[in-house]
């Protein structure tokens, strides 16, 4: 991974490095980007930046966490607990998001011949 951008195919991370690339890419939503800045800053398709926030706007921080695969049908709070104090570490722990540069504005004069 260089700058913050993924190399080959997402899926081949780690959960965690998964959970992180998708709070990332929220946090970079919430500053204000595009869902096409962020794809491309973390080099992940636009489509996944769309699921990421429809999660998000479901769920809040808890339904980016990764999510346990498989069968597993313990009680779905004894498995969300741990969850949530990854996600909330992450939010707090991780450096901000760089800003990506605005295209410049052109302000006209009014009255001007």
């Amino acid at each position: 991974m260089i700058a913050g951008v993924v190399e080959g195919d997402a899926r081949s991370l780690s959960q965690d490095a998964q959970e992180a690339l998708r709070v990332r890419g929220v946090k970079l939503l919430q500053e204000g980007c595009t869902q096409a800045e962020v794809a491309e800053h973390l080099g992940v398709r636009e489509r996944q930046v769309r699921r990421w926030q429809k999660r998000f706007q479901r769920g809040g921080w808890m339904a980016l966490a990764k999510r346990r695969r498989g069968g597993d049908r313990r009680d779905p709070q004894l498995v969300w607990v741990p969850a949530l104090d990854r996600v909330h570490q992450l939010r707090l722990l991780e450096p901000p998001a760089p800003q990506i540069p605005s295209p410049p504005t052109v302000i006209s004069q009014s009255g001007a011949p």
